[in-house]
């Protein structure tokens, strides 16, 4: 595998056009009603790690999954936008700061990145790349043994739509607790 399980826009983005992986762990239901989340809202819950998101079903179809039950992607009902959400083991043993450097160089090496903060267990990537608006959350879990994040990329053009939307899945966002729910 490339570098590290997670690098969404090339590890999920070439998934896109994938048939969805028979036995896929994760599902997506609607719900409503429930803190943090839009009115016509959706969640997403993966089995496998353990992280969920609530995402606007009025907007997005849950779609192609990677095989192993890694994530999903979901795809704006129009197609110009698509939401990527995933988990993996960190195999190679990256940090926060080697992770980040590696997403920024091979994701978005052209991009203008415009809000970028950094904790110690997660980071941000937010900006434009071209006329695509992208955000990205990664988040370090099990002492770095896990990595989860989510990536919503859409039309810079449409931010007004989309700006809200990303704000809405970001509070609703929990990563998981490893494998299983066990970081062992």
């Amino acid at each position: 595998m490339h570098k590290v399980l997670l690098a969404f826009g090339l590890c999920l983005a070439a998934t896109a056009n994938a048939q969805p992986a028979s036995g896929q762990s994760g599902s997506a239901h609607a719900i409503s009603g429930q803190a943090n989340e839009t009115p016509s809202s959706a969640a997403y819950r993966n089995e496998r790690f353990g992280f969920q998101l609530a995402y606007p079903s009025a907007v997005f179809e849950p779609g192609e999954a990677p095989e192993g039950g890694q994530g999903m992607v979901f795809t704006s009902r129009d197609g110009a936008a698509k939401l990527l959400v995933s988990a993996g083991r960190n195999t190679t043993g990256e940090t926060l700061k080697s992770y980040r450097r590696f997403v920024l160089s091979k994701t978005y090496p052209d991009a203008h990145v415009e809000y970028a903060p950094v904790r110690t267990s997660w980071f941000v990537l937010s900006g434009t790349n071209g006329n695509t608006m992208f955000y990205e959350r990664i988040t370090f879990r099990c002492g770095g043994k896990v990595i989860y994040g989510w990536q919503m990329t859409y039309p810079a053009a449409e931010r007004e739509t989309y700006d809200p939307i990303v704000e809405a899945v970001h509070r609703s966002y929990r990563p998981g607790n490893g494998e299983g729910g066990n970081c062992g």
